[in-house]
């Protein structure tokens, strides 16, 4: 989900996604395990007629649902019966309505089972799937000419691969090419059905449809990053919010008087430590915040130069290095491959790896991390999300990524969300990026929620803007909602010594162009999830700006951090989509970043927690809604920015400004302007309830 849209200016950029060039990760082994669960997310889409057996059973519980963006779309071609497949063929599990029962009790305060979390293996015995099952399913695959390539090692699902035909006739679907929102993708006009007792054990199918597929929710300000047609870089205009510059424009002549800046420099690890008191957590004591505990980071590929990379930072930031006993890169095996496609991004993927170890680093830097990658980012993602389930990797986990609710599979978020039941259950702390489109509308022309954020069993992390002292201590925070205005181009430059251009304040009106929203936090209310009752007792009757009252509606997101890549932080990587040799800085954002920062301080929860003599803090949202006050920072809109331009009258608060590092452009960045969403007091659907204080939020959760 690499939102942050860029113009053609030079002074925005998405993450690379042309190179298609395969990352490595080192591999160990390990199984995979996936739960799934029973209730499809809605759609609306009409079953063309299609010659299969007579008699059908669904295998999602929907006999006629399709992906519901299948309903707004236009057919364009049948998909080739010669197609090869790599397919996820997920099996019910055993006594849902048990494992929710069970669940709910376990974070019910007063329930006997209050806290008291499930092993692994008291999870597989209860609740997953039997060997008979799989035994079915597997020969009725065979029967189909399905080559089975691995099963989960709880037998949740079993990865398979076939042709088209193959799966159109042991499917009963009809595979077509389908155009969406500019996008042509493979998907069905009807949920998958089989035949015989099969039908019964087969809860849904991944891989027929290719529009859920997970996107990074990682963005770029462009600031530092060189487009690839710039050849000089500029003396680009920046300071900090007490900054004032006097600039002249012509086209017609006026003169702009312009106060506050958008930071020269994204923020290091160091800066954001402090900014949000993780370095008062365990001050006066011996302690590095994080130590005793584990995160897992699940990302799609992987990044050969992830540790010369993260260790970089690491040596700015004045971190511990990251080595052998603090930190693992996992593949696990049984999670299903696909042939990489540009549709699958695998070089993409690299700044979002990094990014994700780099920030947990940051909030947690005594804490061990494990990576895990999988091999595509389509149901491969959820996968490995179980395979930290399964194994119980670590009592935190982290996720930066997602997709609209509108592009979900039939069946993928009611599988899903049997995973994140299990997670919970077992104390795990699912932690997910809200998104970085607000609410979806620029992208699928409908408001919705991203997906898996919205399930009830995780906690969102939403985005901020931060903004420091000159100290680094914080200053202020506004909800992550970019708008940007060209105001014009340099009309008067000056060459420095050493080639680099500087402009004379002077800047060419001509060339201005408004080019409205660039990216922001993801929330609003789910359609297909209701609420925890700990949330919805808490801010039912809130409103989300956009999507109405919450009522008893899944409301996202939960908290929120940084997330702003004009205000972001400094990620070192050894940039491969640019052909980079050696980690160099660039400034990133994007809800990417305000989840891993989350996870982090989780990992301190978690470490005051067991110093205390407590077990792990499990799902992080069970609390956030009844904390005590300085715990969080009610994240509204702000009351900073610049006066208008000359002749108007008072500051807009909304506004900041920046000279480009490679365009030479003059902008007008818009804060606080997430689409149809806004911060507000109290909870909102940008921030959540806010950002954490660290000292006190790591006291209130201990």
């Amino acid at each position: 989900m690499c939102s942050s849209r860029h113009g053609t200016l030079g002074h925005q950029s998405r993450v690379n996604t042309s190179h298609l060039r395969k990352l490595a990760v080192i591999a160990t082994a390990g199984f995979v395990s996936l739960g799934v669960a029973q209730v499809a997310a809605p759609a609306h889409a009409t079953a063309r007629a299609h010659t299969t057996p007579a008699t059908r059973a669904s295998s999602s519980g929907s006999s006629s649902r399709a992906a519901s963006w299948t309903a707004h779309a236009s057919k364009v071609a049948d998909t080739s019966p010669s197609t090869t497949l790599h397919l996820a063929v997920w099996l019910k599990q055993r006594d849902t309505k048990g494992l929710g029962s069970r669940v709910r009790a376990i974070y019910t305060p007063g329930n006997s089972h209050y806290h008291q979390w499930l092993s692994p293996r008291q999870v597989n015995r209860a609740y997953a799937p039997t060997l008979h099952q799989m035994t079915v399913v597997k020969r009725y695959l065979t029967k189909h000419g399905f080559h089975v390539d691995s099963v989960a090692g709880n037998r949740a699902y079993v990865n398979v691969t076939g042709t088209a035909r193959q799966a159109e006739h042991a499917f009963g679907v009809q595979l077509g090419q389908y155009r969406y929102q500019g996008h042509t993708y493979r998907s069905t006009s009807a949920a998958p059905k089989l035949s015989g007792i099969a039908g019964n054990h087969i809860h849904s199918v991944s891989g027929l449809d290719t529009a859920s597929a997970y996107r990074p929710t990682i963005a770029s300000s462009g600031k530092r990053t060189k487009p690839a047609s710039s050849t000089t870089p500029w003396d680009g205009v920046c300071g900090d919010w007490n900054t004032t510059k006097t600039v002249n424009l012509i086209n017609p002549t006026d003169i702009l008087k312009m106060t506050g800046f958008v930071p020269c420099n994204p923020y290091t690890g160091a800066q954001l430590q402090k900014a949000y008191g993780v370095d008062q957590i365990f001050a006066g004591s011996d302690q590095t915040a994080g130590t005793g505990q584990t995160i897992a980071i699940v990302d799609a590929y992987g990044s050969p130069t992830i540790l010369q990379d993260a260790n970089k930072f690491s040596e700015v930031s004045g971190l511990p290095p990251l080595d052998s006993t603090n930190f693992k890169v996992i593949s696990p095996k049984g999670i299903g491959h696909k042939k990489e496609s540009k549709a699958q991004d695998p070089l993409g993927w690299q700044a979002e790896v990094t990014l994700d170890v780099e920030a947990a680093h940051a909030m947690a830097p005594g804490a061990k991390i494990v990576l895990v990658a999988a091999p595509n980012n389509y149901a491969s993602l959820d996968e490995a999300v179980n395979w930290v389930t399964l194994h119980h990797v670590a009592n935190i986990v982290t996720n930066s990524w997602g997709l609209s609710t509108d592009l979900m599979a039939p069946g993928q978020g009611s599988r899903d969300n049997r995973i994140f039941m299990i997670a919970a259950a077992e104390g795990i702390g699912l932690n997910f990026s809200s998104g970085d489109d607000g609410d979806e509308s620029v992208n699928t022309g409908v408001k919705s929620v991203d997906f898996p954020a919205s399930s009830p069993w995780v906690n969102a992390v939403g985005g901020t803007s931060l903004f420091l002292n000159s100290d680094d201590s914080y200053k202020a925070e506004t909800g992550w909602g970019t708008t940007i205005n060209k105001i014009g181009s340099c009309a008067d430059k000056t060459t420095l010594p050493g080639g680099q251009l500087h402009c004379n304040d002077v800047y060419d009106q001509s060339t201005a162009v408004d080019e409205g929203f660039q990216g922001g936090a993801g929330g609003g209310l789910s359609n297909v999830w209701t609420a925890q009752p700990w949330q919805s007792s808490a801010i039912g009757g809130d409103t989300a700006a956009g999507f109405g009252t919450v009522g008893t509606h899944r409301a996202v997101p939960d908290i929120g951090m940084l997330a702003d890549p004009y205000t972001g932080m400094g990620v070192w990587i050894t940039d491969l989509a640019a052909g980079g040799t050696a980690p160099v800085e660039e400034g990133y954002g994007g809800t990417s970043l305000a989840s891993p920062l989350f996870a982090g301080i989780m990992a301190d929860v978690d470490q005051a927690r067991a110093q205390a003599g407590h077990g792990p803090a499990g799902l992080a949202s069970q609390y956030l809604y009844d904390l005590p006050a300085g715990a969080v920072t009610d994240v509204t809109p702000p009351t900073f920015g610049n006066p208008n331009t000359s002749g108007a009258a008072g500051p807009d608060s909304r506004s900041l400004w920046y000279g480009s590092f490679y365009s030479g452009s003059l902008f007008d960045l818009g804060f606080n302007a997430d689409t149809s969403l806004d911060t507000a007091t109290g909870w909102d659907d940008v921030t959540g309830v806010g950002s954490p204080v660290a000292p006190a939020f790591v006291t209130a959760l201990k």
